[in-house]
């Protein structure tokens, strides 16, 4: 069972997907996607992990999402990064800053909108 494997066993599993399938993995999981909602994929969609519960696929996910992908991510933005003065890199993050603020407020008015909308079809 995977709950006995070690950290690092569950991770080389993990690493040892498929190319294509590791990175549709990477995408949903920096995207947000729960790490439960990519465990049940994984199991009932690409029949992978089947041997083991969802909760463990789970963790797993979980624990690489903390470090390998993470670290993955990291290196992806630094090396998009590394050569452009300090200044640019600053205005970008800036701007990432104010997106994300904006992406706050709009979601608080969506989810007001469907709320409503949620309660004018139910009467």
């Amino acid at each position: 069972m995977m709950a006995k494997d070690s950290n690092g066993k569950a991770i080389s599993r993990l690493k040892g997907l498929p190319e294509a399938t590791l990175s549709i993995v990477d995408t949903r999981l920096t995207s947000g996607e729960s790490a439960n909602s990519v465990a049940a994929w994984l199991q009932e969609d690409c029949q992978l992990f089947t041997d083991v519960k969802q909760t463990s696929v789970r963790k797993m996910l979980e624990r690489y999402r903390k470090g390998p992908l993470r670290n993955k991510v990291l290196d992806r933005i630094t090396g998009a990064h590394a050569h452009m003065p300090i200044a640019s890199v600053q205005k970008r993050l800036n701007a990432l800053d104010e997106v994300e603020e904006m992406v706050r407020i709009q979601r608080g008015r969506v989810d007001k909108m469907l709320a409503l909308e949620s309660a004018s079809r139910s009467c």
